[in-house]
């Protein structure tokens, strides 16, 4: 998995390799390979919050196969809902869920198909995005019908797969940054 390096600057400029070289040079100059950020060239945008809504389907088979991930895909008759998605058989998480999908899951389905969608201005200028999110107690995250990110996860997922381990609940409230 790719990693990324948060940095922040109190001014001037920063100097960084990817190689995991050192970006200092001889005699404390530049090396030639480093690349180098200043305050002005760093900076992030929200492209997407749990108010822009999401829609959420609990599959009760395979039929939909993995079409649900494409750009593309109709998705008019999913659950509409703003907010996390999930349940809770007790109340830890009941201030994170405004998509409640007890009844559909609880004993039923360990899966949940969920799709949010935004849109990038200019995707060119961006050079990387991050995921975050809360989460308990594996996922899979597609990004235009490609995977970008996974915990917990099963090798080949199915529609009723089941996470390969726990997230612990403390953990679980808090965001985790996927790069």
């Amino acid at each position: 998995m790719r990693r990324a390096l948060q940095f922040t600057s109190g001014g001037g400029t920063v100097y960084y390799t990817l190689d995991g070289t050192d970006p200092r040079g001889a005699n404390g100059s530049v090396s030639a390979s480093a690349e180098s950020a200043d305050n002005a060239s760093i900076t992030s945008q929200t492209l997407y919050r749990s108010s822009n809504g999401v829609k959420v389907l609990i599959p009760n088979n395979g039929s939909i196969g993995s079409s649900w991930r494409n750009v593309s895909f109709n998705d008019t008759t999913w659950r509409s809902g703003n907010g996390g998605v999930g349940y809770d058989n007790n109340t830890t998480y009941d201030s994170l869920i405004e998509v409640d999908v007890d009844a559909q899951m609880d004993g039923v389905n360990t899966s949940a198909y969920v799709r949010c969608n935004f849109t990038a201005d200019s995707p060119s200028n961006y050079q990387g995005l991050t995921l975050r999110l809360r989460f308990e107690d594996g996922f899979i995250a597609y990004l235009n019908g490609e995977e970008v990110a996974r915990f917990n996860a099963p090798g080949s997922a199915v529609w009723n797969s089941e996470a390969t381990g726990l997230h612990d609940d403390g953990a679980a409230q808090d965001y985790i940054d996927f790069d």
